[in-house]
């Protein structure tokens, strides 16, 4: 615990990312695990990375697209979007416990670690968003669009800048001393 005492205390860009990226767990936990990933909802559809749901006279028949016979480009698309969205929960994780551990063993590779991941992260979501947009372009307005979809996307802008936190603060820590 002496690591991170206010003697040897790290800087307010180090505490402020490490926010920054509970934040940003429980935002993407809630919107693509919690919610399902449900992006686009209207009266005729309702759409997530999962599943595609037409709504025809108040009744919901999900995944109408399994069709006979397979769609390469849509498949391609829902599996680059599944891909894209889930595996930052995994990166954004490791990025958190890569900048926890870092503020204890003072290791400089530690965040830098954490940037990496939350910069992959980012561009990953920012895939999964356009390929998930490309896909459903068709169901696609302003008022169809769930708050989870918004949060998805702003989810890019907030990983991009706790990345640069912690850049910041990787160059301001100071080594351990012994």
């Amino acid at each position: 615990m002496t690591a991170l005492s206010l003697r040897n205390s790290t800087s307010l860009c180090y505490w402020i990312s490490v926010l920054l990226l509970l934040l940003i767990l429980v935002q993407m936990l809630t919107s693509l695990v919690v919610f399902g990933g449900e992006f686009i909802c209207s009266r005729e559809a309702a759409i997530s990375p999962f599943h595609f749901c037409l709504i025809q006279h108040g009744e919901k028949s999900c995944d109408v697209w399994k069709q006979p016979g397979p769609d390469i480009k849509r498949d391609t698309f829902r599996t680059v979007i599944i891909l894209s969205l889930y595996a930052p929960l995994v990166l954004v994780a490791f990025a958190l416990l890569s900048t926890l551990l870092a503020a204890y063993s003072r290791s400089r590779a530690l965040l830098w670690l954490s940037a990496a991941l939350q910069t992959a992260s980012s561009l990953l979501i920012l895939t999964g968003v356009i390929a998930f947009v490309a896909l459903n372009h068709s169901y696609l307005s302003w008022e169809n669009l769930t708050i989870w979809f918004y949060i998805c996307s702003g989810v890019h802008f907030e990983l991009g800048f706790a990345a640069a936190l912690t850049c910041v603060s990787a160059d301001k820590m100071r080594p351990a001393q012994v």
